[in-house]
């Protein structure tokens, strides 16, 4: 009786033991399996050639208006991810002095391009390549527009006027005001009385803040019914600790306001090309560090609005040319 009572634990053991090892060679098998699934997943490079050769639909890009009465042509470059199904994963990469028009356009346009799967092993799996979109307009190349030269740029902050907005641009700040205050739902004031707030009352003292804090610059006083505001909300949840807020350009028309550029900045400049009276052609400028910046020139052309101009540099010595 003893004996068997000595030999039972034993028994036992070898029996945990053994469901022990089946339970370390299922947790090697899932590994394993996990391991080769990833193995599948992983990114391969190809090249532009070999993803081209698996293209089966092509997006041809819409030149964009203002691009093409500006004759701004070139090539964009992005680097692509395709899925084993053969669709878009990701786009990236940008070009110095590059369109954002022409970019905008090239993205849309190779966010539907579709290939046929990559094969590896066997396995189809996930690839990245080069995709490059070129836009050339027919005929004689056009001539660059001249760069202007400019030193000095006036802070939003420091120069605001604000005339008497008219009802409905006073209507507008006030949906803009609402707009922005999605970035800015995590730093409401507190109040004595937030615990007993409703969360309509708390968007409505948020919204209240930024339109208070919204600046508007008018840099297009002409007589007529025609304005052309800047309009930047400074306050810390939309500007950070960069000193740099965004910086709208409003164009006002009877029965129309419209953003009609933007751009991350704390100032601006306005050019009147040679030879024209019409709008100002508006300088936004951005700081990117103690010493440099960039920035960004928006112009009017043939009733279309654009960027014409990019420019970086140091902060007196800037370079600004044509986008392209």
């Amino acid at each position: 009786m003893n004996e068997h009572w000595i030999r039972r634990p034993q028994l036992s053991l070898g029996v945990c033991e053994w469901n022990l090892r089946l339970r370390r060679a299922a947790i090697f098998a899932v590994v394993l399996t996990i391991s080769l699934t990833l193995s599948a997943q992983q990114w391969q490079a190809v090249t532009p050639e070999e993803a081209e050769s698996h293209l089966l639909k092509k997006v041809e890009p819409v030149y964009p208006p203002f691009a093409r009465v500006a004759g701004i042509e070139g090539t964009i470059q992005f680097h692509v991810g395709i899925y084993t199904d053969g669709r878009i994963h990701s786009i990236s990469g940008a070009a110095e002095a590059e369109s954002p028009d022409l970019r905008k356009a090239a993205q849309r346009a190779v966010s539907g391009y579709v290939y046929s799967p990559f094969v590896k092993d066997g396995k189809p799996v996930n690839v990245t390549t080069t995709v490059s979109v070129e836009f050339k307009l027919p005929g004689r190349k056009p001539k660059p527009w001249p760069a202007p030269k400019i030193s000095n740029f006036e802070g939003i902050a420091d120069s605001v006027k604000i005339p008497p907005p008219s009802p409905a641009m006073e209507e507008w700040l006030e949906k803009n005001a609402a707009r922005h205050s999605e970035d800015c739902s995590e730093s409401v004031d507190p109040t004595d009385h937030a615990a007993h707030e409703s969360e309509e009352q708390t968007h409505a003292r948020l919204v209240k803040r930024l339109r208070d804090h919204t600046r508007l610059v008018d840099i297009d006083d002409r007589p007529g019914s025609y304005r052309l505001y800047l309009v930047s909300i400074e306050d810390p949840c939309i500007c950070g600790a960069t000193g740099n807020c965004e910086i709208d350009i409003v164009e006002v028309e009877p029965g129309r306001i419209r953003i009609v550029g933007s751009a991350s900045g704390w100032g601006y400049a306005l050019v009147h090309r040679e030879g024209t009276h019409g709008v100002p052609d508006v300088f936004l400028i951005e700081n990117t560090s103690a010493a440099d910046s960039v920035v960004a020139g928006f112009a009017k052309l043939g009733g279309e609005w654009g960027q014409l101009y990019c420019g970086a540099g140091e902060n007196d010595q800037l370079d600004i040319e044509q986008c392209r």
